[in-house]
């Protein structure tokens, strides 16, 4: 049984329901008159001609479908052809540059090979044993006239003598010859020298109390092989160190010049990115050109002249983005064909980026060298710690507190839900090829080069490709999510913070220092970072800009300090360097070590580019730029010592006492005489030599009494 719903229209008013009425009724003369016609039509097709005609048309018609429909799918075959080949052609590109790049390593590793065998042919062959030919060379040498030989050196005596056929030695008498016995002799020289050093290498060390090295300095000297380093020769140097720190504070409650939608890095990193916007000129003063050409460089459209505000990219992502000029490039072209698809359908070409004419404002490329600049230093910073505002002598400084420590954890576990969302939005991309896209380049900017998505209008519609690049995205990033879970440790907040900041880094893909507030140094420091100018002696302005200037020649992360900052004079962005100097242990007067001749034993000195005005906050935060030790030699030192004595009186008996004779008034010896005292004197060395108790007629008396 069916149902109705009547719904009943009450007009207000009496002309309004005549109105109606009428309406109606017109309405419904207009119905019968269309059923009326239907019907004429209906008798008149119903005729035997008229329906064979009808039945024509109707297959005729049906013909046309089909042959529309088979050429519609032959024209979608053929596209998706195409299509097919434009994506695979350049991995056939690729796969065939990769083999040939195979095939080159492959020749370069045979030859390298080759060349090493002949490298140690040569040398094998080229060697001889320089103390083996010392010894021959001096028993040739050794007889007044020199034997040349086998058994020494197998010098020719005449063009026509081959002594030895495997070596081609000058002959006798030549100026080869002369020149080649120089060297011999100068080698006896050399290994004299050599000998007395390993010798005075070993009495050093035997001195110094290393009686393994002595033995070892030795025994090298006998088999011929010479030490790595002789201590024997060095000249100890007495002094002591200077500390010198470079840093850069700034008030964390300060607000950034220019803000935009935060990025993961940025959200990871607001401190940073904070500090980030103050030394890169703001995006809505920046200007590009942006052309489209075609394979001539004409222009096929309007060029468009722009604020890259437009990108919508924070600090943090200007950097990453100076670094990826791919990224930069795919995202100014979904920009610009933006623009020239609302006036119309957007003809074919390449994307030309350009500065503008010059002009008052900075352009893309003043913007991307500044962030360059700014992504070098903050590569070569750290997170300033509390240490690094002490002496290191003393107490360490308290942990972080553990309200910064907290606030960061909530951060890194809501990044690690985003990137875990962003996995699972890939490996289910969406249906529409512009919401694919924006994932794509939300996983580009987490430093996943294969999420690029591309830019000719053809590939940009492609879902099969971009569900590809949606695989190997999702690909690229699933490993972040399954590296350790992040711990928080309460109890540990340093230990917290450390894996907090390495966390944050694994998942944005990206060097940021990740700041968190610390508590500003107290006492004389805190005076001296908040007084300008210094009131170390030295320490002028000009003077201190001068020293950083000079150790930027030798130091990168300094060098990089002072690009950043003068950029942003140049660029007009409101920050200027402003470097405050200070000093531990605090003295009143003081002298700067950075402009002593000689720097304070134990000093430590702080070169801070100040951020906070003048007066240090209660909590600041910053880079540690850069930090080193300098070697301040004494002013006087003992080069040697030595020690002056006498010549003793003692001399060893060059004659041994054998016999006196018997009678001293006797002029000389007889024949009798001396055999008798030689006889009687080898007896008496004979009983000597016997002990006593092996002699006959001697007895040993043990305890009695003389």
């Amino acid at each position: 049984m069916r149902s109705y719903n009547t719904y009943v229209v009450e007009p207000e008013g009496t002309d309004a329901l005549l109105a109606w009425t009428q309406e109606r009724a017109a309405k419904a003369a207009e119905l019968r008159a269309a059923q009326d016609r239907r019907a004429h039509l209906t008798g008149v097709l119903s005729r035997d001609p008229a329906a064979a005609a009808l039945a024509e048309r109707t297959e005729a018609a049906r013909a046309l479908a089909q042959a529309q429909a088979a050429a519609t799918t032959a024209q979608q075959a053929a596209d998706g052809a195409a299509t097919a080949a434009a994506r695979y052609a350049a991995n056939e590109v690729v796969a065939a540059q990769a083999a040939l790049d195979g095939a080159t390593r492959a020749l370069s590793d045979a030859l390298g090979e080759l060349l090493a065998d002949a490298s140690t042919s040569t040398m094998l062959t080229a060697t001889v044993d320089g103390l083996a030919l010392r010894e021959r060379y001096l028993t040739a040498t050794s007889a007044a006239t020199p034997v040349w030989d086998h058994t020494t050196v197998p010098f020719p005596a005449t063009p026509g003598d081959i002594l030895d056929p495997e070596l081609a030695l000058p002959v006798v008498s030549t100026e080869e010859f002369g020149r080649l016995r120089s060297v011999l002799d100068r080698l006896e020289e050399r290994v004299d020298a050599v000998a007395d050093l390993v010798a005075a290498e070993g009495v050093h060390q035997l001195v110094q109390g290393n009686a393994v090295r002595a033995g070892a300095s030795l025994a090298v000297a006998a088999e011929g092989r010479v030490p790595d380093e002789f201590e024997v020769i060095r000249t100890p140097r007495p002094g002591h160190d200077a500390v010198h720190r470079v840093l850069s504070i700034w008030d964390p409650a300060r607000t950034p010049t220019w803000t935009a939608f935060p990025g993961l890095a940025a959200q990871l990193d607001p401190l940073t990115a904070a500090w980030a916007s103050r030394l890169l000129p703001d995006p809505e003063t920046v200007r590009v050109r942006l052309r489209l050409v075609d394979a001539d460089g004409a222009d096929v459209a309007e060029p468009l002249t722009t604020y890259v505000a437009a990108l919508d990219l924070d600090p943090l992502d200007w950097v990453r983005a100076a670094a990826s000029s791919a990224e930069l490039h795919t995202r100014l072209d979904r920009l610009a064909r933006a623009h020239w698809a609302a006036a119309g359908p957007v003809p074919a070409g390449r994307l030309v980026v350009q500065d503008p004419p010059p002009g008052p404002e900075p352009t893309l490329s003043d913007l991307l060298v500044a962030a360059t600049a700014l992504g070098r230093l903050i590569a070569a910073s750290r997170a300033l710690a509390a240490d690094d505002l002490r002496h290191p002598a003393s107490a360490t400084a308290e942990p972080p507190a553990p309200d910064a420590v907290g606030a960061l954890v909530d951060r890194v576990l809501a990044a690690e839900t985003w990137v875990a969302d962003l996995v699972t939005s890939l490996d289910q991309p969406a249906r529409e090829a512009r919401l694919l896209t924006a994932r794509l380049l939300e996983a580009a900017a987490l430093g996943v080069p294969e999420a690029l998505p591309p830019t000719d209008p053809a590939s940009a519609r492609d879902m099969p490709l971009l569900r590809e690049l949606a695989a190997a995205a999702a690909a690229g990033l699933r490993p972040r999510l399954a590296a350790i879970p992040f711990q928080n440790d309460p109890a540990d907040p340093a230990g917290t913070l450390a894996r907090a900041r390495a966390r944050a880094e694994e998942l944005c893909g990206q060097r940021i220092p990740v700041l968190v507030p610390i508590a500003a140094p107290a006492g004389g420091l805190r005076d001296d970072l908040g007084q300008w100018p210094s009131r170390l002696q030295g320490a002028a302005p000009a003077a201190v800009r001068a020293w950083l200037a000079d150790h930027a020649l030798v130091r990168p992360a300094v060098r990089a300090l002072l690009t950043v900052h003068d950029l942003a004079e140049t660029l007009g962005t409101g920050e200027e360097l402003d470097p405050r100097v200070a000093q531990l242990p605090h003295a009143d007067p003081g002298i700067w070590i950075g402009g002593a001749a000689t720097p304070s034993v134990g000093a430590v000195g702080f070169v801070v580019q100040s951020g906070y005005g003048t007066q240090l906050p209660n909590r600041v935060a910053g880079l540690m730029v850069d930090s080193w030790n300098q070697a301040v030699p004494a002013a006087a030192h003992d080069s040697a010592v030595a020690f002056h004595y006498d010549q003793p009186d003692a001399s060893p008996p060059q004659a041994i006492l054998v016999a006196v004779h018997p009678d001293p008034q006797a002029p000389t010896w007889d024949l009798d005489t001396l055999v008798e005292v030689l006889t009687s004197t080898l007896a008496m060395a004979r009983d000597r030599a016997t002990p006593a108790e092996r002699r006959p007629g001697i007895e040993i008396v043990v305890g009695g009494t003389p």
